[in-house]
């Protein structure tokens, strides 16, 4: 007997046209798409979606998924995802120099008003000698 909430959860999926599909895929390429729509937060039933309308679109528009074409532009959009890849890698280095950088700066600074304050109080501590001598000249 199902519950309530098995219930509702199938009749939501009715309502909204989703069902469930199994196909049988060799482990590592099951595994490898898992861990890059992890990597990158999608879920993988988002990008499986995406892959079908793309792929039925192609079908209706008569390319053929296995042409040179495509594969051209997979390869492309391949390197150009490696490319982007190592940019981000880049700019990530570059963000984490400039926050050492702005931390050293403000080491600095802080070292640089702690010192203005000693020689601030150096000179009020001899401001009557200052003046004694002042008068002097």
């Amino acid at each position: 007997m199902q519950s309530s909430r098995t219930k509702a959860v199938a009749k939501y999926q009715a309502k909204v046209g989703l069902a469930a599909r199994t196909y049988k895929l060799k482990v590592h390429v099951a595994d490898a798409f898992k861990e890059a729509c992890a990597a990158s937060g999608a879920s993988q039933a988002s990008v499986l979606t995406q892959f079908m309308i793309a792929y039925t679109e192609n079908h209706e528009l008569g390319i053929d998924a296995n042409s040179d074409e495509i594969k051209r532009d997979a390869a492309t959009e391949k390197f150009l995802q490696r490319e982007v890849n190592w940019l981000d890698e880049k700019l990530k280095d570059a963000l984490a120099r400039i926050n050492m950088l702005e931390n050293r700066n403000k080491q600095l600074e802080i070292k640089i008003t702690e010192l203005e304050l000693k020689n601030n109080k150096k000179e009020t501590k001899y401001a009557h000698k200052l003046k004694y001598y002042s008068w002097e000249l």
